[in-house]
């Protein structure tokens, strides 16, 4: 697990008073892909740990290619100068990344850099030997330690950089159609105007809504 950084409190401070805010976009990069192979190192690991065993060679085999995964992504918000331009689907995140607050940028690399460059050395340490290496039950608590930072920096990075003001134009958007149309069909009282395509729209709206409302819990 990586240290407390020194300076965190002071740095998340002035995040806050920069009004510092990472888009929704940047964030639905790192919960796809980071998020999702965090979630399955995990899942690997605490499957082990309920059976007080050691991981399989297979098994912790495919936790090194989730951490290598987890750090290949990292590098690309980290140092996006490294980026291939074809890379279509990252134009945003690139130009994003690129523009990272000092401050961000200052916590992720501490935390997530740190944290996972541990897995990747204990892992790696018991990949490089031969296959009757097992991993001990201590070095896989440790591997569980720095999966939970990383988590729990992540879940604050998140809260203190989402992005409120964007979220409510959004919803604001979104209630748009639900309430013009529902209105209408309110003050007609006419079942032959209901129009099932309008309906379906504003299920969609509200479900976008509540969808944007999860992200501020």
């Amino acid at each position: 697990m990586a240290n407390i950084h020194p300076k965190e409190k002071e740095l998340f401070a002035e995040i806050e008073a920069a009004h510092v805010s990472l888009s929704t976009e940047m964030w639905a990069y790192i919960y796809s892909v980071i998020s999702e192979y965090l979630t399955s190192t995990r899942f690997i690991l605490e499957y082990y740990q309920d059976l007080k065993e050691s991981v399989s060679r297979a098994d912790l085999e495919k936790m090194g290619i989730y951490v290598s995964k987890m750090i290949e992504h990292f590098r690309k918000i980290y140092y996006p100068e490294h980026l291939h331009s074809h890379d279509v689907k990252l134009v945003k995140i690139i130009q994003e990344s690129k523009g990272l607050h000092l401050a961000v940028k200052e916590l992720m690399g501490h935390y997530l850099g740190n944290d996972l460059n541990i897995m990747s050395l204990i892992i790696g340490s018991y990949l490089e030997r031969d296959k009757e290496a097992v991993i001990t039950l201590e070095d896989m608590q440790r591997i569980s330690i720095s999966l939970n930072s990383i988590s729990e920096f992540l879940e604050k990075l998140r809260y203190a950089t989402i992005n409120i003001e964007t979220i409510v134009d959004k919803i604001r958007n979104k209630l748009q159609f639900p309430v013009v149309y529902l209105s209408h069909l309110s003050l007609h009282k006419n079942v032959s105007e209901i129009n099932f395509d309008k309906i379906s729209r504003c299920c969609d709206n509200l479900q976008e809504i509540k969808n944007l409302l999860d992200k501020c819990k």
